[in-house]
C-alpha cells in the first residue's frame, strides 16, 4: 500500500508539479491549491504509461540500493559463497 502511495505521489509531483491540490474534492469545504512546485509538469507521468515508468524507476532504485548493500557487506558474503561452492 505504501509503495502505491509513493508511486502516486511521485506521479503527481512530476506530472502536475503539485501535491494535495484539489483536496477539497475529497474532504469538501474551501478549495485548497495544494503545494505547487512548478508551473507545469510532465504529461507522460500523468497518463497511464507513466505508472509503468514510475514503477520501473522504483524497481531500479530498489535494485540499486540492494546492490550497494551487498557490496558494502562484501567480504563476509563472498567468503560464505566460496565455502558452499567447495
Amino acid at each position: 500500500m505504501a509503495s502505491l502511495m509513493g508511486i502516486g505521489a511521485f506521479r503527481e509531483l512530476v506530472g502536475q508539479a503539485s501535491i494535495l491540490s484539489r483536496l477539497d474534492m475529497i474532504t469538501g469545504g474551501e478549495p485548497f491549491n495544494g503545494f505547487s512546485f512548478a508551473d507545469s509538469g510532465l504529461l507522460l507521468a500523468v497518463l497511464p504509461p507513466g505508472a509503468f515508468f514510475s514503477l520501473a524507476l522504483a524497481v531500479a532504485l530498489k535494485n540499486h540500493i540492494d546492490r550497494r548493500r551487498r557490496i558494502s557487506r562484501g567480504g563476509a558474503m563472498s567468503r560464505s559463497l566460496r565455502k558452499k561452492r567447495r
